[in-house]
């Protein structure tokens, strides 16, 4: 149905590039349908926070929200509220798919992405970040979600 290209800007692996140098990375969202259902591609790994909510609990069914242990657990207050991937999806049969057209990592909420400040962000925080790690940075989540909104907004 549509396809729309964005350009990124890579946080780390760029050791030594002055800004003006650094590369941008192009990539796409697409939206596509098939009869009464509507697919959202996203070019990574999306986060369910982004992609259907639930950390209010909605989606626990009797178990703990966050991994005990953890010794930098996410500040739940701030995840998103919403309206989420699934949410934008005007459809009978919503659906996303990730990985979709590119392979840019992980799209971490900004709420909960930790990192090193340092080129390669290592090494990791403590807790769960393993994921920041293997992203392209902290703004890339919040711009390929505007661009799938814009995207579904405007392929109605």
């Amino acid at each position: 149905d549509g396809a729309k290209r964005w350009s990124l800007a890579l946080r780390h692996l760029l050791i030594g590039l002055t800004e003006q140098t650094q590369p941008w990375v192009e990539s796409e969202v697409s939206v596509l349908r098939i009869g009464p259902a509507i697919i959202l591609g996203m070019p990574g790994e999306v986060f369910p926070e982004l992609a259907v909510g639930g950390y209010d609990g909605r989606y626990a069914f009797g178990r703990p929200v966050l991994t005990s242990g953890n010794p930098d657990p996410p500040d739940l207050s701030q995840a998103p509220k919403g309206p989420f991937l699934r949410d934008l999806v005007k459809s009978p049969v919503p659906m996303l798919a990730g990985l979709a057209n590119d392979e840019l990592g992980y799209l971490v909420p900004a709420y909960d992405f930790k990192a090193r400040q340092s080129k390669l962000m290592l090494p990791r925080m403590r807790g769960h970040h393993y994921e920041e790690t293997n992203s392209i940075g902290p703004a890339a989540t919040g711009l390929l979600s505007e661009a799938a909104a814009r995207l579904l907004k405007s392929s109605r």
